[in-house]
């Protein structure tokens, strides 16, 4: 049987979405001249690069591998190696830069999407290291709740 997740292997994913998140809102900041609009992606590019150092500070608390979460047949663990690895990819921004509401929108599903993959991971770590993943999943729900609140404010008007 094949030892499917470690917690670290989360932790280092959990790093890798938020680098790509950075990457993400620091690509939106340098498309705008507007200094509001800009300064609410290098606000969300902060604090990735905040949730990045704080992953990168937990994994040294979890270290190299503990004991394997579940153990299943190799077509499963090929199955969930392939959903983390696809889930590695960067997805482009929306080609409608103009409009704020979009440009939100995009981010949202971001967001939701990774705390969607993390209850499906949680399943699959020890029992013991599930807080990790749930810990994860709240630091990325804050910021959907951020990310609704800019959308809020900006409703869906035009910013180009």
């Amino acid at each position: 049987m094949a030892t499917l997740l470690y917690v670290n292997e989360v932790v280092n994913f959990a790093i890798e979405r938020e680098q790509e998140s950075y990457d993400l809102y620091k690509e939106l900041s340098e498309k705008f001249e507007k200094q509001e609009l800009k300064a609410v992606f290098q606000t969300l590019q902060a604090e990735e690069k905040q949730h990045k150092a704080f992953y990168v500070s937990f994994l040294s608390t979890v270290g190299e591998e503990q004991s394997p979460g579940v153990s299943e047949g190799e077509e499963y663990d090929a199955y969930m190696r392939t959903l983390i690895d696809s889930r590695r990819t960067v997805t482009q921004p929306p080609v409608d830069l103009a409009n704020i509401h979009v440009i939100l929108d995009f981010a949202i599903a971001r967001e939701k999407d990774a705390v969607l993959f993390y209850v499906g991971l949680e399943n699959y770590v020890p029992e013991e290291d599930r807080p990790t993943v749930k810990m994860i999943m709240q630091e990325e729900g804050k910021h959907i709740v951020k990310l609704t609140e800019l959308k809020k404010k900006f409703g869906g008007r035009r910013i180009l």
